[in-house]
């Protein structure tokens, strides 16, 4: 937390918990923001901690105060709003499910109220695919809001800022979502294991002993190799036989171990794309993550020959402030006109 931080106004403490980070911002009345927090406090960390629900709930409250302690003394009664797996069965309390198709504008309505010492602390609930392929998704529902709020005018409602128009929003992480959407309406959705699947294959298995190093900030030759490698053998040999190049191609000296993270990404990413792109076509996407991860996703994309808007990662707050707006959490800044 900054120590000369701006003291404007606060109207809003955000706070995006998820599995590994814990991620917090301090709003002013115009959502902009005045001072952040970031901590490796998952959720999966206090969760494990914890030998039943009141420890586990007592676990996630005094986290939330000691990292964000000086906003809540320095604004009593601000009020709260947390996304992400503090909602869910094993975070702070259970904060459900919207079942899609889901109006995003539905999610300021469906809050869950915790008590956190002097403060309340309100949860945003995930949103839930059922039928024959369940899935599910909790803290991109935000992302989803604050990605279609950054075309919107300044000032208005999450209710307010989706276009008339369908369209897919790509959320790549270590479960990729990708999201369709009528409007503000999130018809269906579909995850994907990547970054989790490329932790897991550079962490313990075999290809783990000869990898030197992560993958770079940038889209590599050998990334692109890995792109290219999926594309032409993809459908023929599969994704698990082509992995298994990683390991060959350096026993063959045409693969160095610096580059073995880099082609692992690119098949993995590369597979990712062109099977989500074969159930659900799409000419354009909006790309919202990380910039590393982004810049990835947009090579294969644009490879694919997809049209793509990016979005940065300050989405999330956005979101929060968006829905928070909806709720009556935060005061709605009057226009210029309004004010004329």
């Amino acid at each position: 937390m900054a120590d000369d931080a701006p003291r404007r106004d606060a109207a809003l403490v955000a706070l995006d918990w998820g599995s590994t980070t814990f991620r917090a911002w301090l709003l002013d009345a115009t959502g902009a923001v005045l001072d952040e927090v970031r901590s490796a406090d998952g959720a999966l960390t206090l969760s494990q901690r914890a030998d039943s629900a009141r420890a586990r709930a007592a676990a996630f409250e005094a986290t939330f105060g000691r990292l964000c302690r000086q906003w809540l003394d320095e604004h009593p009664g601000i009020p709260v709003l947390c996304s992400g797996m503090a909602g869910s069965n094993h975070g702070w309390a259970e904060a459900g499910y919207l079942d899609v198709p889901a109006e995003l504008g539905a999610l300021a309505y469906r809050l869950t109220v915790v008590p956190a010492g002097d403060s309340v602390v309100h949860l945003v609930p995930g949103l839930r695919a059922t039928g024959s392929h369940p899935d599910v998704m909790r803290g991109e529902e935000v992302q989803l809001v604050g990605a279609l709020a950054a075309t919107a005018p300044e000032h208005g409602t999450a209710e307010h800022v989706t276009a008339d128009r369908r369209r897919t929003v790509v959320l790549p992480g270590t479960h990729s979502k990708w999201v369709r959407l009528d409007g503000g309406q999130v018809t269906g959705f579909t995850t994907a294991m990547t970054g989790e699947l490329y932790g897991l294959l550079l962490g313990d298995s075999i290809l783990a002993r000869l990898a030197e190093g992560e993958a770079g900030t940038e889209a590599s030759d050998a990334f692109t190799c890995g792109l290219e490698a999926e594309a032409e053998q993809g459908d023929e040999r599969g994704l698990p036989a082509l992995l298994f190049t990683a390991r060959t191609l350096v026993l063959a000296g045409r693969l160095a171990g610096t580059e073995v993270a880099d082609y692992v990404s690119g098949l993995l990413i590369g597979a990712e794309v062109r099977h989500a792109l074969r159930a659900d076509p799409a000419d354009a996407v909006t790309l919202c993550g990380s910039a590393a991860t982004a810049h990835r996703y947009r090579v294969a994309l644009e490879r694919c020959g997809v049209s793509v808007r990016a979005v940065g990662e300050d989405a999330t707050a956005r979101g929060l402030w968006r829905v928070a707006l909806d709720a009556g959490l935060a005061p709605l800044e009057p226009t210029q006109e309004q004010l004329a």
